[in-house]
């Protein structure tokens, strides 16, 4: 409801009978996902932020309108299913700032008017969506500037607009092996809880049946590397108030987590308070068999720390059986020769992200939906022409935003970001160097700050495409300065420097590839977090 109100995930949930079910207001941004409306007198999301914001996924049935929006921000629009709206002029209008919208489904109209209803002048990116009963998608002198792309490799992941998220049922500790109560720890940063720690994970271990390894507040000082394995079980405290200090050898490593099955770690700082030190917070690695683990609100070192390679959370040769979700991690996150395995951040914040390995294989994939990054002199590293997907990611008082290596002979990679802000205060913003392979950004609040205007550059000798869609410059201008194998494509970006459309040939496929990308992560997230019933 507030100016500098940011980053709302709301997912998960259900709104029925409600006036507005999402009310932005101010200048706060949001970000909707895996959400049903049923019967909103109202709307069911409105949309008021100064920062991009998404509504994926999400179904709504018998409402009077789907989403308003009146903003200079972008918006993206993905997924979405909507039947029986009551609105007759439309389930859907637009504001002034650049809009993507791709699968979507609308049905059962009350008349013959098409759904969308953009401003003056809007710009729109629009690929594979659907209207039934109405006279098209939108009017035909709609808007001069629209973009379709084509319909890609993959669809929508929906199946109706009755489909329902909400979770009505919750998975809790069986049985609790209190490490201070059971084990003798003492929690007070001065004894060392090596043994009562790694006793306490064990029993957790050898019970399973979610039975959970639990540490009070307090200080744990570690002196030996706590070993996490085996299935269905917990290792978890009270957040920030349950610590793991490394006391033992410089370099040494707090957590190592091998061939985890269905295991969760939970409400844990993991070597995120002060400056241990150890090389390592979390260490996780597999043997190549099927593996699944979970991050519930862990804190690791990296937040305001500009160490991007510093401890954190590092992922090692995982392979095409392994499984990460997360919610709420936040701190470095190091993935090496991961590139087959299946790894989702669903919220994770602060600290940087570092992309690498040899592996040739691409057939996994790393995403992330909502991310926050502040405070660093780089908030993401791609190496090695490695892929990465990030629906929603926000930088804020960076240094410079991300940059991307690559290395001759390396396969094609992928990167598809959009960004509801990209602020930072260095140039150049976005360097490539020698990336191979395809890099898609946008939607985004392009807002560097500092540098007028902002450098995005590219260099090497490996062929890279970058594509920049659905941008509001917000008082910066981007500039290019792109070598002869860097090809550059512009589409409906809006705002301060931005000029026409800059469309070479197979360009259009190039973005129906990037949203195709999103696409699988919009899958992925469901089949993790939203399995059907």
């Amino acid at each position: 409801m507030q100016f500098n109100d940011y980053n709302h995930t709301l997912t998960g949930c259900e709104f029925r009978d409600c006036g507005i079910g999402v009310n932005s207001t101010g200048g706060a941004n949001f970000y909707v996902r895996d959400s049903h409306f049923e019967r909103s007198k109202v709307l069911d999301i409105r949309v008021r932020g100064e920062h991009a914001m998404s509504v994926r996924r999400c179904t709504s049935t018998g409402s009077r309108m789907f989403i308003e929006e009146a903003t200079i921000a972008p918006l993206t629009v993905q997924d979405c299913q909507v039947a029986g709206w009551a609105n007759p002029t439309g389930a859907i209008t637009l504001g002034s700032g650049p809009v993507v919208m791709f699968d979507c489904v609308f049905a059962n109209p009350p008349t013959r008017h098409p759904p969308i209803v953009p401003s003056g002048g809007q710009h729109l990116i629009l690929s594979n969506n659907k209207s039934t009963g109405t006279d098209g998608l939108l009017k035909p002198d709609a808007s001069p500037n629209i973009t379709e792309i084509p319909a890609g490799k993959l669809g929508g992941s929906l199946a109706s607009p009755q489909q329902t998220f909400f979770r009505d049922t919750a998975r809790i500790a069986r049985k609790v092996f209190d490490v201070k109560r059971d084990f003798g720890a003492k929690g007070d940063g001065q004894t060392d809880d090596t043994f009562a720690l790694q006793a306490a994970i064990d029993a957790a271990r050898k019970h399973g049946l979610q039975a959970l390894a639990y540490l009070p507040s307090g200080d744990y000082r570690v002196t030996k590397t706590l070993e996490v394995t085996g299935r269905d079980w917990r290792l978890g405290g009270s957040g920030t108030h349950s610590r793991l200090l490394w006391h033992g050898p410089d370099g040494g490593m707090l957590v190592r987590v091998q061939d985890p099955e269905d295991v969760t770690m939970e409400n844990l700082d993991v070597g995120n308070a002060g400056m241990q030190k150890n090389a390592i917070d979390i260490l996780q690695t597999g043997s190549g068999g099927q593996t699944r683990m979970h991050y519930e609100r862990v804190w690791v070192f990296g937040m305001y720390r500009k160490q991007a390679f510093v401890k954190g959370l590092q992922c090692r040769d995982l392979g095409p059986r392994a499984v990460i979700t997360a919610d709420h991690f936040n701190g470095n996150l190091r993935f090496t020769d991961c590139s087959r395995a299946s790894l989702l951040f669903n919220t994770s914040f602060e600290g940087a992200i570092v992309v690498e390995g040899q592996e040739s294989r691409r057939d996994g994939l790393l995403g992330f939906m909502t991310r926050l990054a502040t405070i660093n002199t780089k908030g993401l590293y791609v190496k090695d022409s490695q892929n990465l997907v990030m629906s929603d990611y926000y930088v804020e008082s960076a240094e410079r935003m991300m940059e991307f290596h690559g290395n001759p002979g390396d396969p094609e990679g992928r990167v598809t970001i959009q960004m509801p802000k990209s602020h930072c205060s260095q140039n150049p913003v976005i360097s490539l160097q020698n990336y191979r392979g395809r890099v898609a950004l946008g939607p985004s609040m392009f807002y560097p700050g500092g540098v007028k205007p902002a450098l995005i550059t590219q260099q090497g000798e490996n062929p890279c495409e970058f594509i920049l869609m659905a941008c509001q410059a917000y008082e910066v201008a981007p500039k290019f300065e792109f070598g002869d194998r860097g090809t550059l494509t512009l589409l409906e970006n809006t705002g301060t420097g931005m000029g026409k459309n800059e469309i070479p040939d197979g360009a259009l496929h190039q973005v129906a590839a990037a949203l195709d990308d999103l696409r699988r992560l919009g899958a992925l997230d469901l089949e993790l977090n939203y399995p059907r019933r």
